[in-house]
């Protein structure tokens, strides 16, 4: 099916704090509608339904300022329960997946990742069977690919460039038409050529290397039949590393069985980290694109895994076993900001000391890196990996009451 001929459910919801632990959906609005017919915005049918708040929540006054909703507002139009607002999705969700001969229904969101919580959370609330019925696309993330040089890519000023015009105060109803805007005019304006190079980037090869586009839908078709549970998650990050994990494993699974049969090391030619190699004459089916796909995942998954481990590492302590002293002296660097600030020996047995950053979030390490500490605590990881294999005594200290062994590291420093 053509993206423009799917029945898609445009969305938007209106809260009184960033996430679902800090506060509480306020107004949910939602419009049905398909990028190929085409509509004026005013005559779009929209639903939007306030929300029945808690007794003792308060609408903020900044969000009152910027939604003009406030207790007085409510108080002209009777909330409803949110569980019987999400009922309404719930339904009108599947009406759509059916309608477009999919499990779930594709729902349309400008940042997604911020109405995302919030609607997984209602749907747990309401008790019901089955899995989250909505496929989330951002027209955000859309729109930051096929505008890379509008300067914001906000609801407002993305629909502003198709040239309509969403009201100042932030409701609904007025955003969920803005999203469908943004859908109808994202899949109308650009070119093939401009939607190809999306779909490219999805196997990670430059143009002149890249299959045909029907051979790579039908790759696409396929590698989603191969991993239909796995793509099911609403997360994309959680899709990426857990499919990751699954066919890196695989892969292990399919050295070993080869040093097994052959009696020989098997040598895994192409490191699942590093750009494919384009072939003198390139040959694709859907199966290769498939394959590709998978090793796209492979390495998004891995530099994922490898930036959380490099996090860890810029606040640690480190320790490992003086050559020929026999596990009776040991030596320590301490890692703080990524640099290894301080080095002692110490006997064997004491107690490896904690570095001073080991409180310190993982979303402040990520504000040290530069492609200096990048480089540094990746060397560090290198001869990491050598003293494992070498047998020598090593342990990482990451905070008070956890540290990793050998043992451990022996396990996870492959997949890092």
């Amino acid at each position: 099916m053509n993206l423009a001929d799917l029945e898609i459910l445009a969305l938007d919801c209106q809260t009184t704090g960033a996430n679902p632990a800090k506060g509480c959906l306020l107004e949910i609005g939602w419009v049905q509608t398909r990028a190929a017919v085409t509509v004026r915005p005013q005559d779009l049918a929209v639903k939007s339904y306030p929300v029945s708040l808690p007794p003792e929540v308060e609408i903020p006054k900044a969000v009152q300022r910027v939604t003009g909703i406030s207790k007085e507002t409510f108080g002209k139009t009777l909330p409803f329960l949110s569980t019987d607002i999400w009922q309404k999705i719930v339904k009108t969700a599947r009406c759509i997946a059916a309608a477009d001969h999919m499990e779930r229904c594709p729902a349309i969101i400008h940042y997604a990742r911020f109405e995302a919580p919030f609607l997984w959370n209602l749907h747990a609330e309401s008790k019901r069977r089955g899995e989250f019925p909505l496929h989330l696309i951002c027209t955000h993330e859309i729109a930051k690919r096929l505008l890379p040089g509008l300067p914001r890519k906000g609801l407002r000023a993305v629909a502003g460039y198709y040239g309509h015009s969403v009201p100042p105060s932030r409701r609904s109803a007025d955003h969920a038409v803005a999203t469908a805007v943004i859908w109808h005019n994202g899949l109308q304006n650009p070119t093939k050529n401009e939607l190809l190079k999306i779909e490219y980037a999805i196997l990670g090869v430059p143009e002149t290397y890249a299959p045909e586009p029907d051979c790579l839908a039908e790759g696409l078709v396929l590698f989603r039949r191969n991993h239909l549970k796995r793509l099911a998650h609403p997360s994309a990050l959680r899709i990426i590393t857990g499919l990751g994990r699954e066919l890196w494993q695989g892969r292990l699974a399919a050295l070993e069985n080869a040093e097994l049969e052959t009696g020989e090391d098997a040598v895994d030619a192409e490191p699942v980290d590093q750009e494919p190699e384009p072939e003198a004459a390139p040959s694709w089916t859907p199966e290769t694109v498939a394959r590709g796909i998978e090793k796209f995942t492979m390495r998004s998954a891995l530099l994922i895994r490898r930036a959380r481990w490099l996090c860890l590492l810029s606040e640690s302590s480190l320790a490992w076993e003086a050559r020929g002293s026999d596990g009776r002296r040991k030596i320590v660097l301490l890692f703080e900001n990524g640099i290894a600030a301080h080095r002692e020996e110490l006997p064997g047995e004491a107690e490896v000391p904690l570095s001073t950053g080991y409180a310190k979030l993982i979303a402040n390490r990520q504000k040290i890196f530069d492609l200096t500490t990048y480089e540094r605590l990746r060397v560090v990881t290198t001869e990491l990996r050598r003293l494992v294999a070498a047998g020598r005594k090593v342990e990482i200290r990451l905070r008070p009451n956890a540290t990793l062994s050998r043992k451990q590291l022996a396990r996870m420093l492959p997949w890092v």
